[in-house]
């Protein structure tokens, strides 16, 4: 019987070691903690994609460094070659932009609202003529220079 003590001490040992694992594994998974939620009515920069009338768009939205509220970035319809850059601000829920296909007239005005991670409203051309709906949604974060 005494042959067998060294044999009953590593047995003892790996049950004590194995314990915490078995017991592990018998426990629910923890899960991940919930990814916070967009905060309503709150203007975040990032890529951004959506409608414009029937055509997909994405817009690449960013905070402006020299002024307060105040956003700049470019859109493009997919399927078209031209980017479009925009300029604009926010208060509270409230979105505007302008936008410039050549740098320097505008084109078009884009009025909307804030509502969690989307931002809805209308779209005019530059003579006002054409009323377009627009809905995009954030779909990832851009990095501010």
């Amino acid at each position: 019987m005494h042959g067998s003590c060294p044999l009953r001490a590593v047995l003892l040992a790996a049950c004590c070691a194995l314990a915490p694992l078995s017991q592990a594994q018998t426990r629910p998974p923890e899960t991940a903690p919930p990814v916070p939620a967009h905060p309503a009515g709150k203007f975040l920069p990032g890529v951004y994609r959506g409608q414009l009338g029937k055509s997909q768009i994405e817009m690449v939205l960013r905070l402006q460094t020299d002024a307060e509220d105040s956003v700049e970035g470019s859109y493009f319809v997919f399927g078209e070659g031209q980017t479009v850059e925009v300029v604009g601000e926010f208060e509270d829920d409230r979105f505007s932009l302008e936008e410039s296909r050549n740098g320097t007239d505008v084109s078009g005005t884009w009025e909307g609202r804030i509502e969690g991670g989307r931002i809805s409203g209308s779209w005019a051309d530059g003579d006002e003529r054409v009323h377009l709906p627009f809905t995009i949604e954030r779909v990832a974060a851009v990095p501010n220079p």
